[in-house]
């Protein structure tokens, strides 16, 4: 990680990061089921020296409370409309 980034990061010590799903088709169906980008955020976070938090978009529909963060990181993204089965992504309107 550049050391200018890891410099701005210095005074965050915990970092929320939502798993909104990403719907590339890479993502799909493979273990662990985390995207790539959400797996990368993470080890930022530790890389910085922060406590990463990891909240799904499910969870936080359900009600679960947000957790007290110097840094708040939500990943979501569509990249093929279409129909879902099981695991929707978040939308503008949930994240806005």
């Amino acid at each position: 990680m550049p050391p200018l980034l890891l410099r701005s990061m210095a005074k965050v010590r915990r970092a929320l990061i939502i798993d909104g799903y990403v719907d590339e088709p890479a993502c799909l169906g493979v273990p662990p089921y985390v995207s790539p980008q959400t797996r990368a955020a993470v080890g930022a976070a530790r890389e910085a020296g922060a406590e990463p938090m990891l909240l799904t978009v499910e969870q936080w529909r359900r009600g679960t409370p947000l957790p007290k963060a110097d840094l708040s990181l939500i990943i979501a993204g569509s990249a093929v409309p279409g129909r879902y089965l099981r695991a929707m992504p978040a939308s503008g309107r949930e994240i806005g």
